[in-house]
């Protein structure tokens, strides 16, 4: 019988750590101690950069609910993007001005299509909020799940049907998260 509190390491390998252990162990730390983490030990990198992305898909998730329209828009933009610079950092990269100017446009794109579904969601009373809040969680976790790619392949950026699965994934992500939020 298996408690759920413990990770049996009796054949350490590098996937049973990489699968088990890590993302055990960086959901427990704050968000300070992610990026070093992942800075120092490449083993733990993909499990900190996906506990950044939740960290910040939850923030985000409650920041959409605020019932005033356009209030949301400019926190959550701020949010992604020091996240996309944490996971950055994560892989070691430092944020040039080429950088920068990618942060901005992949900020742009995604701002402008929130920013429309949104305030059209905040005309419906309470059910748009909570639609809001699942947007901002599930575009969280898709502009952080694109970043890690990205930043794991040098720089190369994610095609069409990786964009589309990753969307999906987030999008049934928030689903669950409210799922889980209705519940408590």
């Amino acid at each position: 019988m298996e408690d759920e509190d413990r990770v049996t390491l009796s054949t350490v390998t590098e996937e049973a750590v990489r699968a088990e252990l890590a993302p055990r162990l960086v959901s427990a730390l704050d968000e300070d101690y992610l990026v070093p983490l992942a800075k120092g030990y490449a083993l733990f990198r993909r499990a900190a950069c996906e506990e950044i992305v939740r960290k910040n898909a939850r923030q985000n998730a409650v920041i959409g609910v605020l019932p005033i329209p356009g209030a949301d828009i400019p926190a959550i933009t701020a949010n992604q993007g020091r996240m996309v610079l944490n996971i950055a950092a994560a892989y070691g990269e430092e944020l040039t001005m080429e950088r920068a100017r990618e942060l901005v446009g992949v900020l742009a794109a995604g701002f402008g299509l929130r920013a429309v579904s949104r305030q059209v969601l905040k005309l419906v009373p309470v059910a748009g909020w909570a639609a809001s809040g699942a947007i901002g969680y599930a575009g969280t976790v898709a502009m952080g799940r694109a970043a890690i790619l990205y930043f794991e392949r040098g720089g190369v950026q994610p095609g069409p049907g990786e964009r589309s699965e990753i969307l999906r994934r987030a999008q049934e992500e928030a689903k669950a998260f409210a799922s889980r939020i209705r519940r408590r």
